[in-house]
């Protein structure tokens, strides 16, 4: 399996590593200058067709946070995290929508619109 490179956005940057044999997906989120997260959420997006993945972060389970100015989540996902499309698929299948450009990182905040960037490998 090719394991991708760390992924960049413009708002701050994104890091995601395949680990154990392909089996879960680490993940580092760093944000600047952002207040009042709600949820971060990874989607996938093709032809119109839209879908929430995983959920990296969510208001419901940790709350709103802010200001950010660094580390805005940290975790990891396996097969078991994954939602939508990708319910019942495997850390592969996330790895290969990433790597064909239709995986977004969705950042949603209380006082602004919410921020989406599509995932590139870091050149």
């Amino acid at each position: 399996m090719n394991i991708p490179k760390p992924f960049e956005m413009t708002i701050g940057n994104a890091t995601f590593s395949v680990t154990r044999n392909g089996n879960e997906m680490l993940y580092t989120v760093n944000a600047i200058n952002i207040n009042h997260v709600t949820d971060v959420v990874l989607i996938f997006s093709k032809s119109g067709l839209t879908s929430n993945v995983a959920f990296l972060r969510s208001e419901s389970q940790q709350g709103a946070t802010g200001p950010i100015n660094g580390l805005l989540v940290q975790g990891n996902i396996t097969s078991s995290n994954l939602v939508g499309l990708l319910k019942r698929k495997h850390i592969s299948d996330l790895v290969n929508d990433m790597l064909d450009g239709n995986i977004y990182l969705r950042i949603s905040a209380i006082k602004f619109p919410e921020i989406i960037e599509k995932l590139t490998p870091a050149e």
